[in-house]
């Protein structure tokens, strides 16, 4: 989205979504109802303008009062920002979402391949699902599972549908790309339908982030088509692109993942299946590759 602002040192803009850290909706800048005092802590953007780049802040802020943005540096008299909506468009579609997909329990593409993924973790190991959405159907499945499930979602609706679907499990509203995933390791990472809403550069970031955050022989499951393909979203009209099976194979490898098994679901989804190599050892255990081949089996 773009945004043209004048040069004031601080300036709010209106009509905010609550509880978001990382979007700017649809809205006019204005200098108005500015406060002092805010959180110091906050989320840096810069952009280039027509003239020169500028940075902007945009700080934390509470359900009922808007976010505060600071014009940290350029933008000398009418620049151009852009502000990117971390959410992938998804929060300006989340009302169709929400009463398409999102309200299935249990149903729908993708559930019994995540089942299956699940039932190779064992009881209790904690998953973080990131672009989580409201919860129904994927990570309800995790849950039901016996799994500690963590949640991350960009998209404050979603995140609002979800801690009223599932009201015990933690989730946050953060962008992948800026998200702290808990401050914590996983046993599994989940991205289902997310990694190809990325821009190629914030895909090969992510990778490595989630490497980080997977403890040694831990795993991970994301979807993405198997071939280079570039195409617009059907319910945001934004652009999607896949980096293609060999890339990311390459971009796995690179930070210590492996391919176990790749297939696809009833619904053409094209699964990675990868885990993240222990110290010890130059390739998976034989435990690990019976878990991969059996997706029925339960780990230990």
């Amino acid at each position: 989205m773009i945004k043209r602002i004048r040069r004031h040192s601080t300036f709010t803009p209106s009509l905010c979504q609550p509880d978001r850290l990382s979007r700017i909706p649809r809205s006019r800048w204005s200098a108005a109802n500015h406060r002092e005092g805010r959180s110091k802590q906050g989320f840096w953007y810069d952009t280039a303008s027509n003239r020169q780049t500028i940075r902007v802040e945009v700080s934390a802020w509470d359900r009922f009062s808007s976010p505060q943005v600071t014009l940290v540096q350029g933008a000398n008299h009418l620049d151009t920002v852009s502000m990117m909506d971390r959410s992938n468009g998804y929060e300006d579609v989340s009302v169709e979402f929400l009463a398409r997909r999102g309200s299935g329990r249990s149903t729908g593409v993708g559930v019994n391949a995540v089942r299956k993924w699940a039932r190779t973790l064992p009881r209790g190991a904690a998953v973080i699902d990131l672009g989580c959405g409201p919860g129904f159907p994927i990570t309800e499945v995790l849950v039901a599972e016996g799994l500690n499930v963590f949640g991350v979602d960009a998209a404050s609706s979603f995140v609002q549908a979800f801690r009223c679907n599932l009201p015990n499990t933690p989730v946050v509203c953060e962008a992948v790309q800026d998200s702290r995933f808990f401050d914590r390791t996983f046993d599994g990472v989940l991205a289902w339908g997310l990694m190809f809403l990325l821009c190629p550069e914030d895909q090969r970031r992510l990778i490595p982030r989630i490497a980080d955050r997977m403890v040694p022989g831990g795993r991970l499951l994301f979807t993405s088509p198997a071939e280079p393909l570039v195409w617009n979203d059907a319910m945001t009209g934004l652009e999607s692109r896949s980096l293609g099976a060999e890339e990311y194979r390459k971009q796995l490898s690179a930070v210590g993942l492996s391919i176990s098994r790749e297939y696809e679901d009833e619904g053409q989804n094209h699964y990675f299946d990868a885990f993240k190599k222990r110290i010890t050892q130059s390739g998976p255990t034989n435990d690990e590759m019976a878990i991969a081949q059996n997706p029925n089996r339960r780990g230990r």
